[in-house]
C-alpha cells in the first residue's frame, strides 16, 4: 500500500509539473484561452496567468518531497477546485473552447470527459491526504 501511496504522490506531482511547463511552452495558447473565460475579467488575465504557471510547478515539485506534501496537496485541491468550477460553468453555458489547461487524457475542448478528469485528480488528492499520516513515518 505504501508504494500505492508514493505512486500516487509522483503521478500527482508530475502531472501538474508536467501542465505547468506545458503552460510556459505554449504560453500564447494558455492567454487565448483565459480571455475566453467568460467569469475572469480581461484586465486580469496577464497578471494571473504567470502565478497560475508557478503555482502548479511549483506544487508539483511540492508533492515529490514529504516535508512539503501537506502543503502541495491543500494548494493543489484549491486549484482543482477552482478551475473545475470554472470549466463546468463554461460547459453547463454551452462554450467550447480550449480550456487550456495542458490535459492528460481528453482533448483540448472544454467537455464532460475533462470535469472527471479533474474530480479525478481530485479524488487522488483526497485519498493522499488521508494517507499521508499513515506513511510518513514508513518513509522517513
Amino acid at each position: 500500500m505504501k508504494y500505492i501511496y508514493l505512486f500516487l504522490c509522483y503521478f500527482l506531482g508530475f502531472t501538474f509539473i508536467y501542465t505547468g511547463i506545458q503552460k510556459y511552452i505554449h504560453f500564447d495558447n494558455f492567454m487565448n484561452s483565459l480571455f475566453n473565460y467568460s467569469v475572469i475579467p480581461k484586465e486580469f488575465v496577464y497578471y494571473i496567468s504567470y502565478p497560475i504557471i508557478f503555482m502548479e510547478i511549483w506544487l508539483g515539485l511540492g508533492m515529490l518531497f514529504q516535508k512539503s506534501r501537506n502543503y502541495s496537496l491543500y494548494g493543489l485541491i484549491l486549484l482543482l477546485f477552482i478551475f473545475t468550477i470554472l470549466i463546468a460553468y463554461e460547459y453547463l453555458s454551452g462554450n467550447n473552447f480550449s480550456c487550456g489547461c495542458g490535459l492528460l487524457f481528453s482533448n483540448d475542448k472544454i467537455n464532460l470527459i475533462h470535469i472527471m478528469q479533474n474530480l479525478f485528480l481530485i479524488f487522488i488528492i483526497i485519498i493522499i491526504f488521508f494517507n499521508n499520516k499513515r506513511y510518513v513515518s514508513q518513509i522517513s
